[in-house]
């Protein structure tokens, strides 16, 4: 006796519920698989770019701060003029050089307060503030350093009792008009209240990813830290600060003395010896991390749910031929029915899922290009990066593709910025970039290889060829007159691979020392590399 078909359905799992929990479980596994790979790539592209970008932070304040410390020293050495000997005993001279010390202060905006301190130790003038601390011996063993070294100095962070403030003081000796040191003037800088330090590094913070500064002395103490609380601790113990406090500069990964992980970049000043820290915690970039994919799962969701449906309908149709065949076995039906049915079903349903899983995957990809372009392209120009440029580099030489290289330089750029503004400079930046993307071929590429300097990549292209298109360029920007500007040149330096170098650091080096040559022979002109004897 034959078991009923529904006898069999109560037993079995249906082919329908098979296919739908196999296909549901492919593509989950696959997205987890490419979000894992995903963010694992992320992750590493935004801790490379986390280092390279604190380190060119750290390397841009160092420079700030040493020439702010230069501006330092010099208004504080010609503020106060000693006369003559006894000068202390003019009340006008001395009412006259308070007043100035009050000018200075409010005009420069770089000290909390300012002192004039005689060779004996005792307090001659004063800005407002601290007026009543005048005639007072001095008390504190890092002021009396500084008068007895009778040099240019920066002391150790100190408290004073009499105001309550833990300051460091910048002094310069002060000699009469014989030469004879009468004491020095030191401006102090209150380091747990609002000063030029909190000026310039609070504006340069990175809420984004909660990077911060930091600044150390000589001897490992903070000077400047986003953690009021932290101003004056010593952390000399940090191997970071240890480099520092040896002159040197880097980035690199590193464990805090609180245990945490930090991403640095970090160089040292040269007028005082500080070091400048920009670090970024590394909890905060898989923080940004989790959050994207995060955003990411949830945009996937609906059409994952969208594609379930699909699925589930999917499956119950291609179920539904093989339950018609134990049907028509059953009950002995005729074949050429089943053969005009099945030919009307499989190959327009087998498309539909396979067009429905290449639109999850499309998602997918089109996230993961988008942070790839991100992470290749310059957020100045739109032109490719100096990664990207190592990368095609190292790729055309190993396919063994003849090409050549421009290496372009805008003259006298720095002047562009200190004239007219670094946004000035920006623009022409962009503007460059655009005339290179005008003058070159679909197949070439262009690249921002750092600060001024562009590279153009000229796939198939010999030496004489690539001079003329960089004569071209060179014509064309010369011919440009930017309305904040005016005129702007270019200097060029061509070279070609193999003739010139076999690896991506030869053949910079060749086209840059052609640059070069041309900066030295006058700027706004192209040379092209010498071939090797």
């Amino acid at each position: 006796m034959k078991a009923p078909l529904s006898a069999y359905k109560k037993r079995k799992i249906s082919l329908a519920t098979v296919l739908s929990g196999l296909v549901f479980l492919c593509v989950l596994v696959t997205i987890i698989l490419v979000l894992l790979s995903s963010f694992q790539s992320s992750k590493l592209l935004m801790e490379r770019t986390a280092l390279s970008t604190n380190f060119s932070k750290a390397s841009k304040m160092s420079d700030t701060l040493d020439a702010l410390t230069k501006t330092i020293r010099l208004s504080l050495k010609h503020s106060v003029q000693i006369e003559q000997e006894g000068m202390w005993d003019e009340p006008d001279q001395v009412q006259r050089m308070n007043e100035d010390l009050n000018l200075m202060k409010h005009s420069s905006n770089f000290f909390n307060s300012i002192v004039v301190v005689d060779k004996h130790g005792i307090i001659r003038g004063a800005t407002e503030e601290i007026s009543s601390l005048i005639n007072e011996p001095i008390t504190s063993a890092s002021l009396k350093q500084a008068l007895a070294s009778k040099r240019s100095s920066i002391s150790d962070p100190f408290f004073d009792e009499r105001t309550g403030n833990l300051f460091i003081m910048v002094s310069e000796p002060l000699y009469d008009k014989n030469q004879q040191y009468e004491g020095f003037i030191g401006g102090s800088i209150y380091l747990k209240k609002n000063n030029v330090m909190n000026t310039i590094f609070e504006k340069n913070t990175n809420d984004f990813l909660e990077s911060y500064f930091y600044i150390v002395d000589q001897q490992g103490n903070l000077l400047f830290h986003p953690d009021p609380m932290l101003i004056g601790k010593n952390i000399s113990k940090n191997m970071v600060v240890k480099k520092l406090m040896a002159g040197q500069s880097g980035s690199e990964m590193i464990t805090s003395l609180n245990g945490s992980k930090l991403l640095v970049g970090y160089a040292s000043v040269k007028e005082n010896g500080w070091g400048i820290v920009a670090a970024t915690p590394m909890q905060s970039i898989k923080d940004q991390l989790v959050y994207h994919f995060k955003n990411a799962a949830v945009t996937i969701a609906i059409p994952l749910l969208l594609l379930i449906f699909a699925v589930i309908i999917l499956a119950r149709r291609i179920a539904k031929p093989f339950l018609k065949l134990s049907q028509f076995v059953s009950q002995l039906g005729d074949a050429g029915e089943l053969s005009s049915w099945r030919k009307n079903h499989w190959i327009r349903e087998t498309d539909l899922l396979i067009k429905s899983t290449i639109n999850v995957g499309s998602l997918i990809q089109a996230q993961h290009h988008q942070l790839t372009k991100d992470a290749e392209t310059d957020p100045l120009t739109g032109l490719m990066n100096r990664r990207t440029l190592i990368k095609f580099l190292t790729l055309w030489m190993e396919e063994k593709l003849p090409f050549s290289i421009i290496i372009i330089d805008i003259d006298r750029f720095k002047r562009v910025n200190d004239k007219f503004g670094h946004q000035a400079g920006d623009a022409v930046l962009r503007q460059l970039a655009q005339t290179v993307i005008h003058a070159i071929r679909p197949e070439d590429i262009g690249y921002r290889y750092g600060g001024e300097e562009l590279v153009i990549l000229l796939q198939q292209t010999a030496l004489p060829e690539a001079y003329l298109v960089a004569e071209q360029l060179r014509i064309a920007v010369e011919e440009g007159v930017d309305p904040v500007v005016g005129r702007v040149t270019i200097s060029q330096g061509v070279a070609q691979y193999p003739l010139h170098g076999t690896s991506p650091e030869e053949l910079l080096l060749k086209a840059d020392q052609a640059l070069y040559q041309a900066k030295n022979a006058g700027r706004n002109q192209t040379i092209a590399a010498a071939a090797e004897v």
